[in-house]
């Protein structure tokens, strides 16, 4: 069928990338890495298996002027808006915050109207275990009511405006990964997981390592926001002390969790091919 074909047309032109060995080796790998992307594939609900839909422009306000954003492969069903998107890189929370954005323009477009995402990508290398089983989020604004859907997608909108906007002036200590746990996780061992993640981030994104350079965890949390950062956010009140890391954790991740419903996630383990992205 169709997906064999785009199977087959990926190990043929994989090779030729210098990604994967040439001869035995290299066809063993293209045969697990087609098994994975199967499974990838298939957990997402049929309707969006084919990965295709239309194409909806999305006019959002995006700072003082207003933007188009494209979201691609939507597919109409059951009175829903869905989509899905497939990653063959190890899950981020970067991918996640992407899916965010879409996802929010979609729900603006629509005025409201139900819409779901997908995310879909490599589960994350575990020595311990060797899985097929793929990263998976399912998502969708929080609201009763399309009026609660369309006031939440647009404060959704309004952080990454606002938060682009600043980083265009100032360098921001906000760090995908990291910047969640400090939100999302409770409980005595959380900063051992926030230096986990910073270390993720660090592996994945060269800019956030040249950023960062010999700083640690602990001087990030102890650095002071600038005066005019609180303003620039939209951030009324402060409390102190609080680190600038902590302020753009809290401005992110707090949108997401007030604006999002996570009404399906699995956490999965995939197979090492020396691939990080």
């Amino acid at each position: 069928g169709w997906f064999d074909d785009v199977i087959n047309e990926w190990r043929r032109v994989r090779p030729l990338t210098g990604l994967l060995p040439p001869g035995k080796v290299g066809e063993l790998a293209s045969k697990e890495i087609g098994s994975e992307v199967r499974k990838m594939i298939e957990i997402l609900p049929t309707h969006l298996q084919t990965l295709q839909g239309d194409e909806i422009d999305c006019t959002v306000t995006f700072g003082p002027a207003e933007t188009v954003l494209r979201v691609t492969d939507v597919v109409f069903f059951n009175e829903t808006a869905d989509f899905a998107r497939t990653r063959f890189k190890r899950f981020t929370e970067s991918l996640l915050l992407e899916l965010w954005v879409e996802l929010s323009a979609l729900t603006i477009h629509l005025q409201g109207k139900p819409a779901t995402a997908h995310l879909v990508a490599r589960g994350n290398d575990d020595t311990r275990k060797k899985s097929l089983t793929p990263h998976h989020h399912q998502i969708s604004i929080k609201g009763n009511s399309d009026d609660e859907r369309l006031t939440n997608a647009r404060k959704a909108i309004d952080v990454f405006s606002r938060f682009a906007t600043i980083a265009t002036q100032i360098p921001i200590d906000f760090f995908p990964s990291a910047s969640s746990k400090i939100v999302r996780e409770a409980g005595e061992p959380k900063i051992q997981k926030i230096k986990a993640a910073l270390k993720d981030d660090l592996n994945h994104n060269s800019e956030i390592a040249w950023y960062l350079g010999d700083k640690s965890l602990e001087h990030l949390l102890a650095t002071a926001p600038f005066a005019e950062e609180a303003p620039l956010l939209g951030l009324l009140d402060v409390d102190a002390p609080v680190s600038r890391m902590e302020i753009y954790a809290n401005f992110v991740w707090g949108a997401y969790e007030s604006t999002v419903f996570e009404n399906g996630t699995s956490i999965g383990h995939g197979i090492d091919t020396g691939e990080t992205e």
